[in-house]
């Protein structure tokens, strides 16, 4: 597999900017605490600070996590051929945040979700709930990004729109092993856990059967066009 983007750029730049907020907060409040000193005040800026703390730091945390998942994704897909590409961290003027991956072969165009949760995780069509509680959709999320992908490649593609690029494929991928999926329901979107990804994208090739020049020449129009953002 040939990757014309490197992942994990979108996270990290959260993540240091989580850590200039933990480095801020903590400037502002002990220096707030030194103002206020033994008095009334003391007390709730104490805790203000630490409330606040504990939220950058679980910022923190799940960006980490994120990071990894995406790596361990990137890390399987490498195992595939060289009619493979890979671009990470996609970012399209039309799309709000990134698309962690999309691969682009002899399996087609896929846009894959990357999710690093733990717990029962229960996907009914496109609701979701994690641990019980309800959650903002998963598969809807991976679905806007395939179809920001069609879009785009189809506008400097118009030809391909019935034959290469009339699907491209929404993958949900859960990397964490202590993930308990329970999913059912109709839905656009492939939900799956890390250990069945690879035999996602050999079915799909079964399916699609790129042609590799094809796939060559999306691929680094896809990469000319994130790199740009």
């Amino acid at each position: 597999m040939r990757i014309l983007r490197q992942g994990g750029r979108f996270l990290q730049g959260w993540e240091q900017r989580a850590w200039v907020a933990l480095f801020a907060v903590l400037s502002i409040g002990l220096a707030a605490l030194l103002l206020v000193g033994r008095s009334m005040f003391a007390l709730p800026v104490a805790l203000a600070l630490l409330l606040a703390v504990r939220k950058i730091v679980r910022s923190l945390k799940r960006v980490r996590k994120g990071r990894l998942g995406e790596a361990l994704v990137t890390r399987l897909l490498s195992h595939l051929s060289d009619e493979y590409w890979l671009i990470n961290d996609v970012s399209l003027k039309s799309t709000k945040g990134n698309i962690d991956h999309v691969l682009i072969g002899p399996c087609g165009v896929v846009a894959i979700e990357t999710k690093r949760l733990s717990g029962r995780i229960r996907c009914e069509g496109d609701r979701w709930w994690i641990n019980g509680i309800p959650r903002r959709s998963i598969s809807r999320q991976a679905t806007r990004g395939a179809q920001a992908i069609k879009y785009f490649l189809v506008d400097h593609y118009p030809a391909l729109r019935s034959g290469p690029l009339r699907f491209v494929e929404a993958v949900v991928v859960f990397t964490d092993p202590r993930s308990e999926l329970d999913v059912s329901g109709g839905r656009a979107t492939i939900v799956v856990r890390f250990s069945e990804l690879s035999g996602v994208i050999l079915e799909l090739t079964r399916k699609y059967q790129l042609d590799p020049a094809v796939a060559e020449k999306l691929a680094k129009t896809l990469a000319e066009a994130s790199s740009s953002n």
